[in-house]
């Protein structure tokens, strides 16, 4: 088999209810050269069970590997021990991709070559609740607009969003990978990415489109997220300690 162009890094923790939909959505990608990457940081379902009884359907290579640090930092990281690929895109188990997000990837990387990064903007799962329907796209997704344009005029900057993003092999070592941080990617961009390239070696590309679970928000709450990224886009430190285990995934 040839080298994959792509490997794509999920890192899971307990994802049983999701993971199946993110494997489909990769089944239905029309750019076929990539190999998936998932990463187990200690699930007590039966999350490793369901993949492996998918893995037949499955049209690529998949491999499930074991990180015994726990961090959705460290399973990441982890993953990219074992990629062949040479662009890495990493993605959250709760997610579900467009059918074209690998192809229009592959096209930015071939058509410029000084792009390092690209990252793709994600909307929530739709849900029959109008407020919810409302704050948790409409109101969320303006929100992420102005800040992103706010780093863009101010700090020459996007943000490369950790659920939703891929990056060439090469830079991602090169600038450390991800920090063990509460919002790793935020981080990430402005403390190991920006140090290295500028805002030339990264693109915002709006058809790159992921749905993701709203469980973080419900968790925390919509207004508190907001807080705490405006604090940590434009702050130096995380709002809060680094937890082994994602909250939210208990």
């Amino acid at each position: 088999m040839k080298k994959p162009y792509f490997s794509v890094i999920i890192p899971v923790l307990n994802e049983e209810n999701f993971i199946p939909k993110l494997l489909k959505s990769l089944n239905e990608q029309t750019f076929k050269n990539f190999e998936v990457i998932v990463v187990d940081n200690g699930s007590k379902d039966s999350t490793p069970k369901v993949i492996n009884e998918l893995e037949d359907s499955l049209k690529y290579p998949i491999k499930i590997v074991h990180c015994k640090e726990k961090g959705i930092s460290y399973a990441r990281n982890f993953g990219v021990e074992y990629a062949k690929g040479e662009y890495l895109i990493f993605f959250d188990a709760d997610g579900v991709i467009s059918g074209k997000w690998l192809e229009i990837a592959h096209k930015l990387f071939e058509k410029n070559k000084n792009i390092k990064a690209i990252t793709g903007i994600f909307f929530h799962y739709p849900t029959s609740n109008i407020f919810k329907l409302i704050s948790y796209n409409l109101l969320y997704h303006f929100f992420n607009f102005i800040v992103l344009m706010t780093n863009r005029i101010l700090f020459r900057r996007y943000v490369l969003t950790g659920n939703n993003f891929a990056i060439e092999k090469k830079a991602f070592t090169k600038t450390g990978m991800f920090p063990h941080k509460i919002h790793e990617d935020i981080f990430y961009t402005k403390d190991n990415f920006l140090k290295h390239y500028s805002i030339r070696n990264m693109r915002y590309c709006l058809k790159m489109v992921l749905l993701n679970s709203p469980r973080r928000l419900e968790k925390k709450g919509i207004f508190q997220t907001y807080i705490d990224w405006i604090k940590e886009y434009f702050g130096q430190k995380p709002t809060e300690q680094y937890q082994p285990y994602r909250k939210d995934a208990k």
